[in-house]
């Protein structure tokens, strides 16, 4: 359910003019929580406050996402995070989602991550 609601809030936030880079749920080491990471233009240019608003407004208008919005980190467009997404876009696991095993994204130790193919 995830995985399909993460997809639905990526398209939706585009559909409002939203950038959205790349996304991904990822569980990291050391929290052993899934966070679904967006990496944005829209941080580095129009800053983390306004960005996470968009982020929440479109959760709320869309219950059906079933994504607590505290699941959702913004990064921008540079953070090493959203390189190392960028580079796990490789082995497919179902349409649109690419699944990586690698041991760290950034500086950050990952059990495991799904990034959608954008």
């Amino acid at each position: 359910m995830q995985i399909e609601g993460g997809k639905a809030l990526l398209e939706t936030l585009r559909n409002v003019g939203f950038d959205v880079i790349v996304g991904g749920w990822t569980k990291s080491t050391d929290e052993g929580d899934w966070y679904l990471y967006i990496a944005s233009k829209d941080v580095d240019e129009r800053g983390i406050a306004e960005a996470y608003g968009t982020i929440y407004t479109t959760i709320r208008a869309n219950p059906e996402l079933f994504i607590d919005p505290f699941e959702v980190k913004l990064i921008g467009a540079q953070h090493p995070i959203t390189k190392d997404l960028l580079d796990t876009q490789g082995i497919r696991v179902a349409p649109n989602v690419l699944r990586s095993r690698r041991p760290k994204l950034g500086n950050m130790y990952v059990d495991d991550t799904y990034v959608y193919a954008m």
